[in-house]
């Protein structure tokens, strides 16, 4: 039996793989989609394993694994992490469904890989012991590579995510954006598809995680709150800022040797200090919040309503601190930025679409943390 990876052996493994992923950001840009090379690395690296379940081969690492890998991955390229990181999410999501529905994905092929769109949008009907779902969803990241799809709707006032395989879908080739085009997150449209019982799954059970698959996966992870998932895609604009900065530093260092004096200047040494600063405590606030969350995991415990609260906290304020990095830096590079060869645009408009996410909206997710600090009862379910 091979021994499973520390978090530590992947940090590594990401590390080394994100100049293949900047060598492809372009063609991946271009393509508005990950190019095959970085699926085929993503999956002979193991990292489609992390958080799967053990009875597929998969790892059942933390939540911190998962964003520290994204943190490295994203130093590469923007949309190769953002899709990288939703299929690791989406892996310890599909943990949570019947064990029927994980045997019908993993049972004859654990590199399957599942694209999502949770938001409520489909028409449901009951028929012959299950249902029939139609609808169309955008936003589903990584929906090139995929086999299976996860679908929001409404069930008897409940939020529900259903299982699909994608051949029952239409895809949309609509992704032409911004930012973050790499995703491809196109949307896709079902007609009168029916859908076993076992592979639904109630949203409550998923952001409790109390999902049936937690019968049988037992493992902290499992059991990890999902509105914290934002400190894994936060992790996204993190990372793509780091390398802006970097990147910067290497082109100012390079005109220094030869000759040319930008940047010398005390308030331009103050803006980088600044701006290293402001990335080092995004980091923390993303790691330390995923490495709290699966301590109070461990052996059983429950994350206090005060600590998701925090989390949720500190993941919006980690993705406007990668946003104001993403500024200072582009600012500081004046005209050479805005150039399709400099890659410093690309990564200023990855940052500001990947800090238009839900889940890392200041606004959203700041607000619980100040209602519980005055006094207030907070739903568990924004949490």
């Amino acid at each position: 039996m091979v021994a499973t990876p520390t978090k530590e052996e992947m940090v590594v493994r990401a590390h080394a793989l994100a100049p293949k992923l900047a060598a492809r950001a372009a063609d991946g840009e271009r393509n508005r989609s990950v190019p095959e090379a970085s699926i085929a690395d993503f999956l002979d690296g193991d990292f489609h394993r992390m958080l799967q379940p053990k009875r597929y081969g998969g790892y059942e690492l933390g939540w911190d694994a998962l964003v520290e890998t994204t943190l490295e991955f994203a130093q590469g390229c923007g949309s190769q992490a953002w899709v990288f990181t939703v299929y690791g999410d989406h892996a310890q999501m599909l943990g949570l469904f019947e064990p029927e529905a994980q045997d019908e994905i993993w049972a004859d092929d654990p590199r399957t890989l599942v694209s999502t769109s949770f938001q409520p949008l489909g028409k449901v009907a009951r028929k012959d012991g299950g249902y029939v779902l139609s609808g169309k969803w955008p936003f589903s990241s990584g929906i090139d590579h995929a086999r299976w799809l996860v679908a929001g709707a409404m069930l008897d006032g409940r939020h529900v995510y259903f299982l699909v395989p994608k051949s029952a879908a239409r895809i949309i080739d609509d992704w032409h954006v911004a930012g973050l085009a790499g995703t491809g997150s196109k949307s896709f449209a079902i007609e009168e598809t029916f859908v076993p019982p076992h592979r639904m799954l109630s949203q409550a059970d998923a952001l409790a995680g109390t999902g049936p698959g937690t019968a049988i996966n037992t493992a902290p992870i499992y059991r990890f709150p999902r509105r914290a998932a934002g400190t894994a895609l936060g992790a996204v604009p993190i990372g793509v800022a780091i390398a802006m900065l970097d990147r910067f530093c290497a082109m100012a260092a390079d005109r220094a040797k030869r000759g040319r004096r930008a940047g010398a200047d005390p308030v331009t040494g103050l803006k980088i200090s600044e701006t290293a600063s402001d990335l080092d405590c995004a980091r923390w606030l993303v790691v330390d919040s995923a490495r709290r969350l699966m301590d109070a995991l461990a052996d059983g415990g429950v994350p206090s309503a005060e600590l998701r609260a925090e989390v949720r906290r500190n993941q919006g304020y980690a993705a406007t601190l990668a946003c104001r990095a993403a500024e200072r830096i582009f600012a500081l590079a004046g005209g050479t930025a805005l150039y399709l060869t400099n890659d410093l645009q690309r990564a200023f408009r990855d940052v500001h679409a990947g800090t238009q996410h839900h889940s890392v909206a200041w606004d959203v997710v700041a607000a619980p943390y100040g209602a519980l600090r005055l006094g207030h009862e907070i739903d568990l379910a924004m949490l």
